[in-house]
């Protein structure tokens, strides 16, 4: 609680910042009698953007036992206006695309994919090398916005880099994070 990202939009020149104002996060193990049948762990925090004047609720999820397609990955999720807006998986390589939903728009369906388009050890930033693994990835045809694409950069230990939208491509310029008390 208390981290932020300060961003700018390198094409148009708006700025938000991104403020954490809650946070809550448990771990627990989970047996039948004594038997250990699986972990779960969960972050979860409200951010704040000054420029929307919203907050959506984020939710980081890791289970060794889930209901998603594949059970070993670690999922992240933003529910925003009560829907899920964003999912993203942990574990994937380059070039793994995954489907998330299918909607219609006037009467064509369409679908809704992750892809991870590029990992690493380190990333430029502002710059300056930064070392933690990052993941960039496009999330297509974004029911809630009215199915434009949408790319994203995440890195370890830092949030989000970057963030591109039919025609803004928003880059954290400066930021502040508290360490997660575990």
């Amino acid at each position: 609680m208390g981290s932020w990202w300060a961003l700018v939009d390198t094409v148009s020149g708006d700025r938000d910042t991104l403020m954490i104002t809650e946070s809550v996060a448990q771990h627990q193990n989970v047996y039948e009698g004594s038997e250990f049948k699986f972990y779960r762990f969960y972050y979860n925090s409200r951010v704040w953007s000054t420029s929307a004047q919203k907050s959506w609720l984020t939710e980081y999820l890791s289970n060794s036992y889930s209901t998603i397609q594949d059970n070993s990955y670690p999922q992240f999720q933003i529910y925003k206006d009560s829907k899920i807006w964003n999912f993203y998986l942990n574990g994937s390589e380059l070039g793994d695309s995954l489907l998330i939903t299918a909607a219609v728009m006037d009467g064509v369906k369409k679908e809704n994919y992750f892809t991870v388009q590029g990992s690493g050890d380190s990333l430029l930033v502002n710059g300056k090398w930064r070392l933690g693994k990052y993941k960039a990835f496009k999330h297509s045809n974004v029911p809630e916005a009215e199915f434009v694409d949408q790319y994203y950069v995440f890195q370890e230990h830092f949030g989000l880099v970057s963030f591109k939208s039919d025609g803004s491509h928003y880059v954290v310029e400066n930021s502040e994070l508290f360490p997660v008390i575990r």
